[in-house]
């Protein structure tokens, strides 16, 4: 049985991975064949290539070897190399290569998927014992393509001639002055599918161009470039050479005017545009295509206008500008120079504001911003004296205008005085009037003042004598301003009728008595004297809780009087372990307490 060993040589070529044939065959599509048939010579052992085949660098490729020269070899003797890199071993799988029959038994396509390497060209050769005639049959069925799949044989597509990128008629303006050289490596391109870029091989048969890089006219320059394989193709450039620069507009993109002035358009566009053309000089005429200015001449803001001029050839330029409407007049204040404050009146900035007309060009008066600002401002307008103050008004359009004027403030507002409406004072006293001015509160809006600034001023109190009477006191503030206050006095008598209780409660240590029996023993005694008494309450009781020792204990007593008024006495209780003595009065209250009878001894000393 023959054994044929597949080698396959991938040579790089410097620089034609760029070409557009490489980036061709980079995109062709699964299926394409690109073994060239021609490119192969066999003789009795070898079937090699005669020129390389161009390939991608680090691509996928699959190589099919046909069915009567598969039939004779075996998968593992196959060996597929690059410039020396072995991608298929006659032994062993390399790079990721994978050999297979498309049977079990071997006899139809060995199929071989492999990736190059940095090389962009690829050499094959078969070696074998190899009938030349069978083997070159068989080569027409030899299939490279792109990818990992294996497709249908597709056979191999011969290479067109070069091709010329870039449009025929070139319209340049007399400025430009380009040469040759230039347009051909900016406008025009030459490809082959085979040798790739063919820009640099280009040939200039005829040039009428040249000599003639900046004047107006039609040029015809004729061009050929030709393929490492003698395929040629010719390109006809016509290059035109006129006017097609625009005229130029020499000005600003916002023109300023005032309000008050109202210019009209074709003033303000001849007073701040120039038109030129270097091929017509000056141009006078403009055409507009919109005017946003006319008709609003009074109205503050930017008004756009939109016009454009054309020269003789036809070159059109245009522009957008605004007329920026401003108004640069400030307002005018009308009003006094000097201004008198009364702090009575209570004026707030905005009433003296008030005092000025202000009007202004443009700013309807209602919104111009009027305020006063001054580095001799009073901190408040309740500081009397002289100010310099200084009155500021501020159109829309920021202008201001200031005007001085003296501000002089009044204190008019007499202070504050006052003090109770009424006080009352027992005859037996007598009221201090020179010194109740302590008791009296005073305050003032500007000044600070004391009670030692109260004087008084009349009265007519007897201190001895009850009954009603006034005293009137007097302040004065720092202004001269004067406030006055009437004391009322009401002198009472409210010393009560005098008398002397001593009575003395003798109880046995074995008796108790309860505090409602002594408050009846006392109210007894009390109906004696004049006073109309109309509750008694016990305010203390040293007794209680000392029933059964022996002592003498106070028991405190309050009585209150039909006029309210409260009188405090005091009774004594004496604890005895034996009878009282003969040298008391005695009288003797029967109390039946617990069920046992009581006998009280009270004495009473006369007064």
């Amino acid at each position: 049985m023959k054994k044929i060993c597949l080698l396959v040589v991938f040579v790089f070529i410097v620089g034609l991975s760029q070409s557009p044939l490489f980036q061709a065959l980079h995109s062709e599509p699964a299926g394409k064949n690109l073994m060239n048939p021609a490119h192969f010579y066999t003789d009795d052992t070898t079937i090699y290539t005669t020129t390389p085949l161009d390939v991608e660098p680090h691509t996928t490729y699959t190589f099919a070897v046909p069915t009567i020269i598969g039939a004779s070899m075996e998968p593992g003797l196959i060996t597929i190399s690059q410039s020396g890199t072995v991608l298929v071993d006659a032994s062993v799988n390399t790079n990721d290569a994978v050999c297979a029959s498309d049977d079990p038994y071997g006899m139809e396509k060995l199929i071989c998927t492999f990736e190059t390497v940095d090389k962009t060209t690829l050499d094959i050769e078969i070696t074998g014992d190899i009938d030349p005639r069978s083997g070159m049959q068989d080569l027409e069925h030899i299939q490279l393509e792109e990818g990992s799949t294996y497709t249908e044989y597709e056979p191999f597509q011969a290479q067109s001639d070069p091709v010329f990128e870039g449009q025929g008629l070139l319209v340049l303006d007399y400025h430009d002055t380009l040469f040759l050289n230039e347009i051909i490596g900016t406008h025009i391109t030459a490809y082959d599918e085979i040798d790739g870029d063919l820009t640099d091989d280009i040939i200039v048969v005829s040039d009428a161009y040249t000599g003639h890089e900046s004047t107006v006219g039609e040029y015809l320059v004729k061009l050929e470039v030709y393929d490492s394989s003698g395929n040629g193709a010719a390109f006809d450039l016509t290059i035109v050479i006129q006017d097609t620069v625009p005229p130029e507009i020499i000005g600003h993109n916002v023109i300023y005017t005032e309000v008050d002035d109202q210019v009209l358009l074709d003033t303000l566009i001849q007073d701040h545009f120039e038109f030129y053309d270097e091929h017509d000089g000056v141009i006078d005429d403009y055409t507009l295509h919109y005017d946003h200015y006319t008709g609003a001449e009074d109205t503050l803001g930017d008004k756009e206008v939109h016009l454009e001029v054309e020269d003789s050839s036809g070159n059109k330029s245009d522009i957008v500008f605004r007329v920026r409407i401003e108004d640069n007049t400030p307002p005018v204040i009308e009003g006094p120079t000097h201004v008198k404050l009364y702090l009575s009146e209570g004026w707030l900035e905005p009433d003296i504001v008030s005092l000025f007309n202000v009007t202004d060009n443009y700013t309807n008066p209602q919104d111009i911003d009027v305020f006063i600002t001054s580095n001799h401002h009073p901190e408040t307008y309740d500081a009397i004296g002289e100010y310099q103050m200084t009155l500021k008004a501020i159109d829309e359009s920021g202008n201001e205008t200031l005007a001085d004027f003296t501000l002089e403030i009044i204190d008019d507002v007499p202070p504050s005085l006052s003090g109770p409406y009424l006080e009352e004072i027992s005859y037996q006293d007598t009221l201090d009037l020179d010194g109740y001015s302590e008791h009296l509160e005073v305050s003032d809006n500007h000044c600070d003042l004391s009670y030692h600034d109260i004087q008084l001023l009349e009265d007519n109190y007897q201190a001895s004598s009850p009954g009603d009477y006034t005293a009137t006191y007097v302040v004065y503030d720092s202004s001269g301003n004067q406030a006055t206050y009437t004391l009322n006095i009401r002198v009472i008598d409210d010393v009560p009728p005098s008398f002397n209780l001593d009575q003395t409660i003798v109880v046995s240590s074995n008796t108790e008595i309860s505090e409602a029996e002594i408050l009846t023993y006392f109210k007894n005694i009390m109906e004696e004297e004049t006073l109309d008494i109309d509750s008694y309450e016990i305010i203390h009781n040293e007794y209680q809780g000392h029933e059964r020792e022996a002592g003498i204990y106070e028991v405190g007593i309050n009585m209150r009087d039909t006029l309210g008024n409260n009188y405090q006495e005091t009774v004594l209780i004496e604890v005895t372990e034996i009878e009282a003595k003969s040298d008391y009065t005695w009288a003797i209250w029967p109390i039946g307490i617990a069920g046992v009878l009581i006998s009280i001894i009270l004495y009473k000393r006369k007064f």
